[in-house]
Formats: C-alpha cells, sequence, structure tokens
C-alpha cells in the first residue's frame, strides 16, 4: 500500500473530482462509501469508474443508500 496522505475539502465537486481520480488509477481494490448515492451525472460517473475497473480485475465494493 502507498503511502497516505490526506486531503480535506470544502466543497463537493472537487471532492467527487478527486474520489473519481483515486477510482480511476484503482489496481488492486475499490471500497467505496456513499450515504447519498444518486442516480444523476456524478454517481453515473462513479458507477462507470468502478464498473471499468471491475473489467480490469480490481476488487470494486460499493456501500451505500439509494438517495
Amino acid at each position: 500500500m502507498k503511502d497516505a496522505t490526506w486531503q480535506f475539502y470544502l466543497s463537493s465537486p472537487p471532492a467527487w473530482e478527486a474520489m473519481l481520480a483515486a477510482c480511476q488509477s484503482a489496481e488492486e481494490s475499490i471500497d467505496l462509501e456513499q450515504f447519498i448515492f444518486s442516480a444523476d451525472r456524478v454517481g453515473e460517473q462513479f458507477v462507470d469508474v468502478c464498473c471499468e475497473r471491475a473489467r480490469a480485475g480490481v476488487k470494486v465494493r460499493l456501500i451505500c443508500d439509494a438517495g
């Protein structure tokens, strides 16, 4: 595992961009927990990225509410 670094975000869009980038670069696993997971543009981006990474052999686990 790489050394962890922390970044705090004050608004959602930059946080989502960073989370999507991290998911896109995942090589072993993605563990994504979202309290609200909506079928909107951002939600669809996460689904697309997670599906693509799963097809590439990355273990993907989602924990979420329906939103």
